[in-house]
């Protein structure tokens, strides 16, 4: 009786059988076009497809092209399922990056002339015609062809404080006056944003902490001056009638906020995927002044906003929602 012990690992021969990027296998075929989809799955609801080891979105805009295009978008990353498909293509929902059905990034909203780097951004050059089969081409008597199955932009700056960083948005009103908001980000782990409902003027009402559970899950806590019971839950926004956990999957996809277009980069973001801007000075000054406090405490300094003085007043926050008078904010 024969035995298979001491048999070799069985093996493959990788340069045939792999078909990602970068492999030899994967390039070849890249090199040719490929069936992803029938023509009713390109449709105004974005379509995840996965092809030759790559996540893809595919959708139809509202001109009837269809566009099949790389799932994340070429800015912060997140996935372009939870984008809104119009008329010359499909609109990331974190920041309004606009693609075009060949992955030609059209719109970069709140970057001065529309981005700089958008033609920066495309399919490559090397793209063979589509091909023609003669089988499809030629067709007898009776036969056919069957397949088997934009808001008010702010004018907005950033700086390092020292709690943080700050954001400043100043959007001129049409009778004039500017709604001036500040926002910060505070170490450790603060969020400082003014009340959602602009309309209400005033000093930021509520903090909240975004606790990291481990690597890759938090958990925010949110305190605030109130004048009645549950006021802090009020603000909470619904989408199509409902909270935020009572949506359903497609109704997260239909309504996509925050908590999509964050979880859309990823359990971790991939930062060398990112294209970032000027509209990303906010981000970049977080990073840089995380990297500073890293090398504090490398170097043996306190790292900033810490406090040994338990007769120190409170911090105090800048942010909030604040109107002013006249075409001039300061």
């Amino acid at each position: 009786m024969t035995t298979g012990y001491g048999r070799p690992r069985p093996a493959s021969i990788r340069e045939l059988t792999l078909v990602g990027a970068g492999t030899p296998m994967g390039e070849l075929l890249r090199r040719y076009w490929h069936p992803v989809g029938l023509v009713g799955d390109a449709t105004e609801t974005p379509k995840p497809v996965r092809v030759l080891g790559e996540d893809l979105i595919l959708f139809r805009d509202r001109r009837g092209r269809p566009g099949l295009v790389y799932a994340r978008c070429a800015h912060r990353g997140t996935t372009l399922f939870y984008g809104r498909v119009e008329e010359r293509g499909i609109r990331c929902c974190y920041h309004g990056w606009l693609f075009d059905v060949e992955g030609h990034c059209l719109e970069q909203p709140c970057e001065p002339d529309g981005g700089r780097q958008r033609e920066r951004m495309g399919p490559p050059e090397r793209r063979p015609v589509l091909p023609r089969y003669e089988v499809l081409e030629q067709l007898d008597t009776g036969e056919f062809i069957e397949a088997d199955d934009s808001s008010l932009m702010p004018e907005v700056t950033w700086e390092i404080t020292d709690k943080g960083v700050k954001a400043v948005s100043d959007r001129r009103l049409p009778d004039g006056t500017v709604l001036h908001r500040i926002s910060e980000a505070v170490l450790p782990t603060l969020r400082v944003i003014p009340n959602p409902r602009v309309a209400q003027y005033a000093r930021v009402e509520t903090i909240g902490w975004v606790l990291p559970i481990d690597d890759t899950s938090f958990r925010i806590y949110t305190a605030g001056r109130v004048r009645s019971p549950g006021e802090i839950a009020s603000v909470r926004s619904r989408l199509n009638g409902k909270l935020w956990e009572a949506l359903t999957p497609d109704e997260h996809q239909r309504f996509p906020g925050d908590y999509e277009a964050q979880v859309g980069q990823g359990a971790i973001a991939l930062h060398s995927e990112e294209n970032l801007v000027s509209s990303d000075r906010g981000v970049a000054l977080v990073r840089r002044l995380l990297k500073q406090q890293l090398e504090a405490l490398a170097e043996g300094r306190d790292p900033i906003g810490v406090c040994f003085d338990d007769t120190a007043p409170p911090v105090p926050f800048e942010a909030g929602n604040f109107l002013i008078e006249g075409r001039h904010a300061s």
